[in-house]
């Protein structure tokens, strides 16, 4: 009897872990990239990569990375590149994330923070409450992983000078910032993809938004001063959404592009240079 009570306790337990949200879902549109880690690091080459949201400090920050682990990666070794066999890549699952400020955490989906090549895409989100105003500025941010070919392990980082040259960087605002008056928490739970591309941009970009139900929302858009410059009233549908975003009358500098339904708010960082 007490072995039929204890299974039937383990059967629950295990449901409700079934039954808990994941800690950040990835970018499915990345599932046929090369391997690696998504957004590549911000470089010469890459201007649109990197951090692409700001945080604040006091307010609730979280920003998505996508791991992509297909069946192959490309290795450079001397002037060639190889293409070795893909198992899979692991971080640590509390040490992997270096330079983060006093309050920002990290979290993997799936847990265990190994992303299989059978799975294909995997994420990691950046999450918590910066809360040390010497955090206040750029914070260089760097992921320490390590992949697994068969029968040999590479640890590697993102940025990494060989393969993923760049960097990452984390800007946290004062409390009393003009943009923190416009960003903080992703409030819109059925919203788990939101981004702009290119960016930087001349004006003209596309917002990549997956949903998980169709509604109503409205898109808007405001300057370093918090003065709203766009607004329009768009409708999302279920799964993958692309709209565009059209910004030409628009001049150059930072923006902070915010999409909101009710009081539900996620915000996004956009820079126009012409």
């Amino acid at each position: 009897m007490k072995n039929i009570l204890l299974l039937g306790v383990l059967m629950v337990f295990a449901f409700q872990l079934q039954a808990q949200d994941p800690a950040c879902m990835p970018d499915t549109t990345l599932r046929e990239a090369d391997a690696g880690v998504y957004p590549l690091p911000v470089s010469e080459m890459f201007p649109d990569q990197g951090i692409t949201d700001s945080a604040c400090l006091n307010q609730a920050f979280n920003f998505v990375f996508t791991v992509v682990t297909p069946d192959s990666i490309s290795i450079p070794v001397g002037p060639i590149t190889l293409r070795a066999a893909l198992d899979s890549i692991t971080i640590p699952v509390d040490t992997a994330v270096g330079g983060l400020p006093d309050g920002i955490s990290y979290a993997c989906n799936p847990p265990n923070c190994s992303f299989s090549s059978e799975e294909v895409i995997g994420c990691i989100v950046l999450y918590g409450t910066p809360t040390n105003a010497a955090n206040v500025g750029d914070n260089p941010l760097s992921i320490q992983a390590a992949v697994w070919l068969p029968g040999l392990m590479l640890p590697i980082s993102f940025p990494d000078p060989a393969l993923f040259p760049g960097s990452y960087s984390l800007y946290v605002f004062g409390e009393d910032a003009t943009q923190c008056m416009t960003t903080g928490v992703n409030e819109l739970e059925e919203i788990y993809g939101f981004n702009i591309s290119p960016n930087p941009t001349n004006g003209r970009a596309e917002l990549q938004i997956e949903s998980l139900e169709s509604g109503q929302y409205t898109l808007e858009a405001f300057n370093v001063l918090g003065e709203r410059v766009l607004h329009q009233n768009v409708r999302l549908f279920e799964g993958q959404n692309r709209i565009a975003f059209e910004g030409e009358q628009l001049s150059e500098g930072m923006y902070i592009v915010s999409l909101s339904k009710g009081a539900a708010r996620i915000s996004t960082r956009l820079v126009i240079s012409k």
